[in-house]
């Protein structure tokens, strides 16, 4: 006995023409349609908040090479100088703050200017305040430390967000504020 139909007869489910879709075919169409949707949404558009994010994980990087590269090089300290107007800043030679040292991760002067260069997916970043003793600058001893007795602020805003990071003046380390 063969369960085979015969073959001048086709299978009764072939026999009418299909002219829409079932239903699983749509549902299963509109499923891979909203995970394509997710995946490229994020991508195109960065949040405010998604810039601050890469904005600030960029600065205590930053941060925190000039705090180590202090420790290591005490003849010549690191500083980080700070521009609120252009909304950068540069990692520099204590005998040098004017001139940026060269970044080790492509020999390009070691500037952020959020918005170009290395921070060119960072637009609409600003650095809206700095405190760091009446200066616009921060310094680190050999033990990690700041050249100041007060603790250092920086605030960074990406639209209507902000947070503050500030430097602890025992320890020069970072901690970050919550976002607003």
């Amino acid at each position: 006995m063969s369960l085979r139909t015969p073959s001048h007869q086709a299978p009764a489910f072939r026999t009418r023409n299909r002219l829409g879709l079932t239903i699983i075919e749509l549902v299963v169409f509109l499923l891979i349609l909203s995970v394509v949707a997710l995946i490229a949404v994020p991508s195109v558009d960065r949040t405010s908040a998604d810039r601050l994010r890469g904005a600030i994980d960029m600065l205590v990087s930053d941060l925190e090479y000039a705090r180590v590269a202090s420790m290591s090089n005490t003849s010549d300290p690191c500083v980080v100088v700070f521009d609120t107007t252009d909304h950068e800043y540069h990692l520099a030679l204590e005998s040098d703050p004017l001139t940026p040292i060269t970044n080790p991760i492509g020999n390009l002067p070691y500037l952020t200017s959020y918005g170009n260069g290395r921070a060119s997916h960072l637009t609409e970043v600003r650095i809206s305040e700095v405190s760091m003793g009446g200066d616009s600058r921060i310094g680190f001893g050999r033990f990690g430390e700041l050249d100041q007795a007060t603790a250092a602020t920086i605030t960074l805003a990406s639209g209507s967000r902000s947070v503050v990071i500030t430097l602890d003046p025992t320890t020069g380390e970072p901690s970050i504020g919550t976002m607003n």
